[in-house]
């Protein structure tokens, strides 16, 4: 997609580690990347009428990229492996308890401290 949107250095990363993993869609991707960054690069120096670029961008062929073909990659699901035991604390586990013992000795009017004069 960062191909496709012009984000070269972006996709250049993706399709390195792509090409990394074996993707021959990626390498496939990342010499066209190459090609059309190099395309680029001539066209803006002919625009310059620097050196022979303009004959070079006249006989570079045209690629036609498919984009939906290829930005699709191959993936696998990889399921997760939990090595220890998930820790529940012991007051969650003990929800029968009665909490009424704890709020006999509480207070529900507010005490007034008086000032001497």
């Amino acid at each position: 997609m960062n191909f496709k949107l012009g984000d070269y250095d972006s996709a250049e990363k993706y399709y390195k580690e792509g090409v990394q993993l074996g993707s021959k869609k990626c390498e496939y991707m990342l010499a066209n990347l190459y090609y059309k960054k190099s395309i680029d690069m001539h066209r803006k120096l002919a625009k310059e009428n620097y050196d022979d670029c303009s004959k070079i961008i006249e006989s570079a062929a045209d690629i036609k990229l498919d984009f939906y073909e290829t930005l699709v990659p191959k993936f696998t699901l990889i399921e997760e492996k939990i090595d220890e035991e998930e820790y529940v604390p012991i007051y969650i586990l003990d929800i029968n308890e009665n909490l009424e013992d704890m709020l006999d000795d509480l207070q529900y009017e507010m005490i007034i401290d008086e000032q001497e004069e």
